[in-house]
């Protein structure tokens, strides 16, 4: 079910006769925009904006707001994360980085933001409805109102805090929170999920234990259902909640915190499948019908070998190779 409903919001997205708009801030690119928000405001319904990898963040604001308004249903996609870390690529910065605030109010209902890396400089606050993140490495804050009903949160890197403590207009409802690894150690005060309702929390791997006490990474959620997710020095007790078969780390020793030394998602994979004992399987951001993607590379065909002559006489055809695989 949650990988059906982010696949249909995709597909609602790229509508017929949709356009791509390339971006890139690198000089000499070629690219028609150097800008994030010069590419929305040229962008209509089901629009895709491609963000070129490049080793400067994009900073660009909206106007003097002091934020990035999508105010359009788009799709917004990088090319991931950690690429040359996870050995993805070999060299190169190609990441999306982001240091501007994004703001998707009411008029960007339903678009998608994927593959891009948003700093801590940045904040995320989502302002409308059946809004699809996905496959971000997410260093900065989150914010879900209460009209932002029906978002998802599915595959993404998360160090910043989900939710905004002490907001009564930011309370996400019937979000969907699904196979993201969250390396944030959560205080005793707030945590790193807070003020969910109805809301869906599955195959999520928290791998941080807490900074202050035995305190729990979920906060102020009434109705949701939690669910075969990994948690380590977790509370274990939430009231007006549905908990179904989480694993919760205890005691001491390296199953009790097998994550404690990973900054990549692909330590934190490694370290799951070697510390793969019956309490955790089948729970976490690796399990489930849609598991975390390694790096957050989109969907879609992606180049996987090209093949160049070293020479060619002159006057002939340079005949390059190109084999292309799809990522699911």
């Amino acid at each position: 079910m949650k990988k059906l409903l982010v696949l249909s919001a995709m597909c609602l997205a790229m509508t017929a006769q949709a356009t791509i708009l390339r971006v890139s801030n690198v000089p000499n690119s070629g690219a028609p925009y150097t800008t994030i928000p010069s590419a929305i405001a040229a962008a209509v319904e089901g629009d895709t904006i491609m963000v070129d990898g490049s080793p400067d963040a994009y900073s660009e604001k909206t106007g003097t707001g002091g934020y990035v308004n999508v105010n359009v249903p788009i799709v917004l996609m990088g090319p991931g994360y950690l690429l040359t870390q996870n050995n993805v690529q070999s060299n190169g910065d190609q990441t999306v980085n982001i240091s501007a605030q994004i703001r998707v109010s009411s008029g960007g209902a339903g678009s998608i933001i994927q593959g891009v890396n948003l700093t801590s400089a940045s904040a995320l606050d989502i302002q409308a409805p059946n809004v699809v993140i996905t496959r971000c490495k997410i260093d900065c804050d989150v914010w879900i109102t209460t009209d932002a009903t029906n978002c998802v949160l599915h595959q993404n890197l998360i160090t910043g805090f989900v939710g905004r403590s002490n907001y009564s207009s930011y309370i996400g409802y019937n979000a969907q929170i699904t196979n993201n690894i969250f390396m944030h150690a959560n205080n005793s005060t707030t945590g790193i999920l807070v003020g969910f309702n109805e809301s869906t929390i599955a195959y999520n791997t928290f791998t941080k234990k807490p900074e202050a006490g035995d305190c729990t990474p979920l906060y102020k959620l009434q109705g949701c259902t939690v669910e075969h997710n990994i948690f380590f020095g977790a509370e274990k007790t939430f009231d007006n909640n549905t908990l179904i078969d989480n694993y919760w780390g205890e005691g001491g020793g390296s199953n009790y915190y097998p994550f404690e030394y990973c900054s990549t998602d692909l330590e934190v994979q490694n370290a799951e499948l070697d510390n793969q004992f019956n309490a955790m399987e089948g729970k976490g951001a690796f399990a489930g019908d849609d598991p975390y993607v390694i790096s957050g590379i989109p969907a879609g065909p992606v180049i996987q070998d090209i093949t160049v002559p070293s020479t060619v006489e002159q006057g002939g055809t340079l005949n390059v190779t190109i084999k292309l695989g799809i990522q699911k």
